[in-house]
Order: structure tokens, then sequence, then C-alpha cells
């Protein structure tokens, strides 16, 4: 059975070319390098990504909740 997965949306459109967008391009390549090497139970996991513009983008693992009802849910 393969685990559900989630494919983030930008949180805003990538630069049109040049030096930011190889810049971004970069930044998100680091990102993707910590988060492959990360396994642990409460750190989401990086499946696969894609780092050629314009379409970047992270498969990660989905999560059945969120931090917000965690936290509605802890006690004290």
């Amino acid at each position: 059975m393969t685990a559900p997965t989630a494919v983030p949306a930008a949180a805003r459109e990538p630069a049109a070319g040049g030096a930011a967008a190889n810049r971004q391009v970069v930044a998100l390549a680091q990102e993707v390098e910590v988060l492959g090497r990360c396994c642990h139970p409460h750190v989401i996991r990086l499946h696969a990504a894609c780092l050629q513009p314009p379409r970047c983008c992270l498969v990660m693992e989905l999560c059945q909740t969120n931090l917000k009802h965690l936290m509605a849910m802890a006690p004290g």
C-alpha cells in the first residue's frame, strides 16, 4: 500500500528567471537536502522533489491533522 502524500503549493510565484530565480532554486535544493536526511517520527518525510522551474515542488508525507488541532488537544 502506498502512503498518502501531499504536494504543498508555493507560497509565492518564483522569480522570473535570472539570478533571483537561480538563488531560489539553490535555496530549495538546500532545503531538499536537509529534509531528505531527516528521519524522525515528528518530522514530515520528504518523498520526492522537482527542482526544475517553473514547477518546483516537494512531495511530502500527508499529515492527518494539523498543529493547531494538536495544541488545542494538549493538556495544560
